[in-house]
């Protein structure tokens, strides 16, 4: 005999422990008592046969975990979609809209397209910050809803559509060309960068490797500083640190200024950007996609 679907609060308590990083955080999120969520949970697993949830700090799914985690999202966005359309008004909260997005959409254009959104007071946004070539994989295993990524490959049961283009130019500080005998826009600059400092956001940040490698024709090993926050990553580039690549919005103000200046006129690295959602998603997820594809066709290079 088939079993009974699990119960929506069972879900819910699944996904907060997961998406809070404790029993006691999903506690004071779904405003019940910390034994209600261990029961929840203890009671969900029960039911389907399965543990969920490594009791680590923090929680990490289990396999069984993983499969169920994108389902029971979808689910409870349909659940509080349902409630809130026979209801006619908001009044079963707004709808969670779990993304993920790099750091440098983030510092830019991404907070102007969540601004501009019609529908924002339905929902709230939980965004993940994640490097644009793992955003996908923040998808697929159903951390998020939709995600930023420079892969216009879909993962399985999800669908890509374009945004358009970031493109970086490589900077540093007039102190750094000055004191490397840098010659910015001339002949052997780019064998030149490989032996100075450089400066990259962390251990996924190939940015500034591949710009380079595709520059110099070979693989290159410049040696990096790593500064993990897009303000402190453009800072130390400031500060003379590093050489590195910035994108056209964030380094504006830097460049006009002063602060920071291109070491080639000509070089520079496109990233094409894609928005990735399920297939078999939510009415929010589903106009939030459409939203943010049309607000990146203006304010993304094409």
């Amino acid at each position: 005999m088939d079993s009974d679907p699990p119960p929506l609060p069972q879900l819910a308590t699944f996904v907060a422990v997961l998406d809070e990083g404790s029993f006691e955080a999903a506690a004071r999120w779904l405003a019940v008592s910390p034994p209600a969520v261990s029961q929840r949970i203890r009671a969900l697993e029960a039911g389907l046969g399965q543990v969920l949830i490594q009791r680590v700090i923090p929680p990490e799914p289990t396999r069984a975990g993983q499969r169920l985690l994108p389902y029971a999202r979808r689910i409870l966005a349909l659940a509080a979609e349902a409630a809130n359309a026979a209801q006619g008004v908001m009044l079963s909260g707004a709808v969670q809209l779990p993304l993920a997005v790099n750091a440098d959409s983030l510092s830019t254009w991404f907070m102007g397209a969540l601004a501009a959104y019609p529908q924002r007071a339905e929902v709230r946004f939980h965004v993940e910050r994640v490097d644009q070539d793992l955003a996908a994989q923040a998808l697929a295993s159903g951390r998020v809803l939709g995600a930023v990524s420079a892969s216009d490959q879909a993962a399985p049961g999800c669908v890509a559509r374009r945004l358009g283009v970031m493109r970086y130019v490589p900077v540093a500080a007039p102190s750094f060309v000055e004191e490397h005998g840098l010659n910015p826009g001339r002949a052997g600059t780019g064998a030149r960068l490989e032996a100075v400092p450089m400066v990259d956001y962390d251990a996924d940040d190939t940015l500034q490797l591949d710009f380079l490698e595709d520059w110099l024709g070979r693989k290159a090993c410049p040696s990096p500083h790593r500064f993990p926050d897009s303000p402190a990553f453009i800072r130390a580039m400031e500060s003379g640190l590093g050489w590195g690549l910035i994108s056209e919005d964030q380094g504006r103000e830097a460049l006009a200024a002063g602060r920071l200046v291109t070491l080639s006129a000509t070089r520079h690295h496109d990233v094409e950007l894609y928005w990735h959602q399920w297939d078999l998603t939510t009415a929010a997820v589903e106009g939030f996609g459409r939203h943010l594809v049309g607000y990146a066709g203006a304010a993304l290079r094409r």
